[in-house]
């Protein structure tokens, strides 16, 4: 990464930082039990013991596997809808931004530190308002959480 890119993500992360403490505080959302992801929606969904609801709508930024210490973009995994892959392939025009091949690589090594450098300039780069990591057996989902969709009494 050149000078102006870790300048970058420094910034990044200042800004993902604050974003995930507005999350927490706006939406509460370590008072939720269960999260869900639905990838034909494009949601993601928290539930809490009140049964209350809350979604967002998010963008699949990719899939870092602690087994092979390995990242997989969202636009290239053949898991994801066409959809899904063609919202993620924004992520392509950081490479340019950056100047690492890594956004136009569609599967590295990566170690889970990389995992959050990758996801705090993605959601940066997409004006999201914060990130969501669903942690699964054998790799981790890593979302941008673009906006509030509803919120369910």
């Amino acid at each position: 990464m050149n000078e102006e890119g870790f300048g970058l993500l420094d910034l990044c992360y200042a800004e993902l930082d604050a974003k995930q403490d507005y999350l927490i505080n706006e939406y509460q959302l370590g008072s939720y039990g269960r999260s869900f992801y639905d990838q034909k929606r494009k949601v993601l969904q928290f539930i809490n013991e009140k049964q209350e609801l809350l979604e967002f709508y998010v963008i699949i930024i990719g899939t870092w596997s602690p087994k092979s210490n390995t990242w997989m973009w969202a636009w290239e995994n053949s898991s994801m809808t066409v959809e899904v892959q063609k919202e993620a392939s924004a992520m392509k025009e950081l490479a340019e931004i950056t100047g690492l091949n890594i956004f136009e690589t569609p599967f590295f090594q990566c170690k889970e530190g990389d995992a959050y450098d990758i996801t705090a300039l993605a959601v940066h780069h997409l004006n999201a308002i914060g990130m969501y990591q669903v942690p699964e057996e054998d790799s981790h989902l890593f979302l941008a959480i673009m906006r509030e969709k509803k919120f369910f009494n």
